[in-house]
C-alpha cells in the first residue's frame, strides 16, 4: 500500500484522473446511486428540520404539539427513522405543511 500525505480530496482526485474510462463510468454510477441514497435518507428529515426551524420551534416544542416523541423527531430529522404516514401527517400539520408524493415528472400528489 502506498503512502499518501495529501488531503483525502487530493487522493480521490488523483485516483479519478488515473482511472480508465470504464472505471470513471463505474464511479459516476456509484456517485449517482450514493446521491439518491443520501436524498432518500436525509431529504425528508432536512425538510422537516428546516420547517421546524423556520417556525422557531425546538424538537421538544414540536413533540408537545404533535404527541410524537422528541427522540423520534430527532431520528427522523437525521434520517435514522422510518416514520409512518400518520406521524408525518401530524408533524406536517403542526408545521403548516401537507404531506405529498411527487410523480416522476414532479407533479405533487397530496396524501
Amino acid at each position: 500500500m502506498s503512502e499518501h500525505n495529501g488531503s483525502f480530496a487530493d487522493y480521490v482526485a488523483g485516483k479519478e484522473m488515473s482511472a480508465t474510462q470504464e472505471r470513471r463510468a463505474q464511479m459516476d454510477v456509484a456517485r449517482a446511486h450514493a446521491e439518491v441514497l443520501y436524498a432518500e435518507a436525509f431529504g425528508l428529515g432536512r425538510q422537516l428540520a428546516a420547517l421546524r426551524n423556520q417556525k422557531r420551534l425546538t424538537q421538544g416544542d414540536l413533540a408537545k404539539a404533535t404527541g410524537v416523541g422528541q427522540s423520534e423527531i430527532s431520528r427522523i430529522e437525521v434520517g435514522k427513522a422510518n416514520p409512518t404516514q400518520e406521524t408525518l401527517r401530524k408533524l406536517g400539520a403542526s408545521l403548516g405543511a401537507v404531506l405529498t408524493f411527487a410523480t416522476e415528472d414532479g407533479r405533487p400528489i397530496p396524501i
